[in-house]
């Protein structure tokens, strides 16, 4: 059974393990720990038979929600495991009455731009030369959430 809960401390290793695979400048376990005990962010993950499938960093500003990351297992990669984090981080921005889900993501990246796209998100501008490591661009995207 699939289960999306709130990321915990001892998961750190687990996501470790797929933020290596998943991206060319990934956090360290020490970055991915000072996530975790920040006060203002929502983590979560999916989980199976208590296995980290998946997982999405996001920060909690005062009138939007910044996704950090979004990141899948690679065999289970285009199965609907993202869509789902997206659901849930749009149920909680109703819950918390936040109107707004912000996110940077790197222009060369087409298949992630595709998937927030997909997801309804608009791009917002152009962050020349943001990614310091790489020298490349970043797309900013947002997302409006329509509130009850």
């Amino acid at each position: 059974m699939i289960n999306i809960e709130e990321i915990v401390l001892d998961d750190a290793d687990e996501i470790y393990q797929i933020e290596n695979k998943s991206f060319k400048y990934s956090w360290s376990i020490s970055q991915i720990n000072s996530e975790l005990i920040r006060e203002k962010n929502y983590n979560i993950c999916i989980k199976e038979n208590n296995k980290l499938l998946a997982y999405a960093f996001s920060r909690i500003e005062v009138d939007f929600l910044e996704i950090m990351k979004i990141a899948t297992t690679e065999l289970l990669r285009r199965k609907g495991l993202a869509n789902l984090i997206i659901l849930k981080l749009n149920d909680f921005c109703i819950r918390r009455e936040i109107n707004k889900i912000f996110l940077d993501v790197n222009s060369n990246n087409f298949e992630a731009i595709n998937f927030y796209r997909k997801n309804g998100f608009k791009t917002d501008s152009i962050r020349k030369k943001y990614y310091q490591k790489s020298n490349e661009d970043a797309i900013l995207m947002s997302k409006k959430i329509i509130l009850p």
